[in-house]
């Protein structure tokens, strides 16, 4: 019973179901928000319409009406990050996800989309998603991105080294 596992909310005549399923706990996607910068985003909603009366499917069932994600500002900053490979070995991060990485086959639950972690079929509310074109230059192992990544691990190096001196 769906009842019993989502609470059900009420704006006016209308019923909906509210559900957390895309909220995790790891580094979150990436896009390019409108002002052009690399930005974390977010979900800001994705509807699916299934007409159920007496907890029972009547014809619609999992129709995708709009997904659609927004590019945010984190209310903390900081200096430390993911490691490089955190974004550009992870095209799941950039809603890019391959489909031998796909978990869920929405498809065969008569749902609109591929998959969440794919841009098919969704939005940017303030920016856009990165194109497979972007992510695949931005993936590249060039020389400068060698370079980066040697600095980036001397740094985490040398900052565990000092922090075990007393």
């Amino acid at each position: 019973k769906v009842r019993n596992y989502f609470p059900i909310k009420k704006t006016g005549a209308e019923e909906y179901i509210k559900s957390s399923y895309l909220k995790r706990q790891d580094a979150p996607p990436l896009g390019i928000n409108n002002r052009d910068k690399i930005s974390p985003i977010r979900p800001q909603f994705i509807f699916y319409y299934s007409d159920l009366r007496r907890e029972q499917e009547t014809g619609i069932e999992n129709k995708l009406l709009a997904a659609r994600w927004r590019a945010f500002s984190p209310h903390t900053i900081r200096r430390g990050t993911v490691m490089c490979d955190g974004c550009h070995e992870n095209p799941s991060r950039f809603l890019l996800e391959p489909e031998e990485d796909r978990l869920y086959l929405l498809k065969e639950d008569g749902m609109d989309m591929t998959s969440f972690w794919r841009q098919d079929n969704q939005q940017m509310a303030n920016g856009r998603f990165f194109s497979q074109k972007e992510y695949e230059k931005m993936s590249r192992k060039s020389p400068s991105y060698t370079i980066h990544y040697l600095k980036r691990w001397k740094k985490l190096i040398g900052n565990v080294v000092n922090s075990s001196k007393q």
